[in-house]
């Protein structure tokens, strides 16, 4: 999808306003036309199936709007941060609060707090966490996801929330009625934009959008790549993803600690989803449909993000952690070889 998109635009009456854009999209580039994705395929394959027993499920329990995740530490700074950001959202949405350490005494006057102003689909300490505690590692949130299938099918859509992001004048409603409207279909995959302008990925960043001729009254933008921090997805898409495709990839991620690789394959085989299994139209090479990833640019739509540490660390970790990286995205990179990112 790198170059030339088409762009909708939502006018005030919420018709779709045709604008064409450039873009660039960092992770493009995978081995597209390697004929060793027959884990893709099978994957696809599972993911018809579980799409139509998905309908059936929503024919027969009609999904709450949705469901806001957030993966937690026992630090004040978290605890806050977290208890915070359900006061923000208020009844928008419903929560999972996944707590990665903490006693059982900690995790539960935690939850105790949490349950006394928002609804709460799951709060505690996760299986994952347990054993990646055991084994003295940190527990990547790629792990952590498998803990929230039972309740995705509840849900129309779900929103992960890294410990450190702040919704503090983020409007939610504004978010979800861009999402909707700006394109023909709507995209399985966005994310925010981030006011402090502190990440690695520059077009994240509110201050990229501000200013600039070329960008005035932009919406939302079509993206080759969303990170991790705070993406916002289709929830049956999501299910699948997980189930079928993070599986794979749960035993490498727990035994390294490492948390990269997903983030980099989640667009392409949104793509792959969208024109087998949704049957979107393909309209640019290597099978690409139109808008299977997005950035959400609309005002009052941006979040904050108050710690960057670990995204200024990406250039200055040690070999040990590099070398880690390297096995578990090529761990993706051999079993999804298309839709890997590089």
């Amino acid at each position: 999808m790198a170059g030339i998109f088409l762009l909708y635009l939502c006018s005030a009456a919420s018709t779709p306003v045709l604008h064409s854009a450039t873009t660039i999209e960092p992770w493009v580039g995978s081995a597209l036309g390697t004929l060793e994705y027959r884990n893709e395929l099978a994957a696809i394959e599972l993911g018809k199936q579980d799409y139509v027993e998905a309908l059936d499920h929503v024919a027969e329990h009609p999904p709450k709007p949705l469901l806001c995740v957030s993966f937690v530490g026992l630090s004040p700074f978290s605890c806050m941060s977290l208890q915070g950001n359900i006061d923000l959202m208020g009844d928008k949405c419903d929560w999972a609060i996944m707590l990665y350490q903490g006693t059982e005494a900690e995790v539960g006057a935690i939850c105790k707090t949490a349950n006394v102003s928002t609804t709460t689909a799951f709060c505690g300490r996760t299986r994952e966490s347990i054993l990646a505690e055991k084994l003295k590692k940190s527990i990547p949130k790629s792990v952590q996801y498998q803990s929230l299938l039972p309740y995705l099918p509840n849900y129309e859509r779900v929103i992960l929330l890294d410990e450190d992001i702040n919704l503090n004048g983020f409007d939610v409603a504004a978010f979800m009625r861009t999402w909707d409207c700006s394109f023909e279909r709507r995209p399985l995959i966005v994310q925010p934009l981030i006011v402090e302008s502190n990440q690695y990925l520059s077009y994240v960043n509110v201050n990229a959008w501000k200013n600039k001729t070329s960008m005035a009254g932009v919406l939302a933008s079509t993206v080759g790549y969303v990170e991790q921090q705070v993406p916002a997805f289709d929830s049956i898409f999501f299910t699948w993803y997980v189930k079928r495709v993070l599986s794979q990839t749960r035993d490498v991620a727990l035994q390294y600690a490492i948390d990269w690789g997903h983030d980099r394959s989640w667009c392409n085989a949104a793509n792959m989803y969208a024109r087998d299994v949704l049957h979107w139209p393909v309209v640019g090479p290597n099978g690409t449909v139109a808008t299977p990833c997005a950035l959400i640019t609309a005002p009052n739509t941006s979040v904050h993000h108050l710690n960057h540490q670990t995204m200024s660390a990406i250039r200055g970790r040690n070999k040990i952690v590099r070398r880690n990286i390297f096995v578990v995205v090529q761990r993706y990179v051999d079993l999804y070889p298309t839709w890997v990112g590089m």
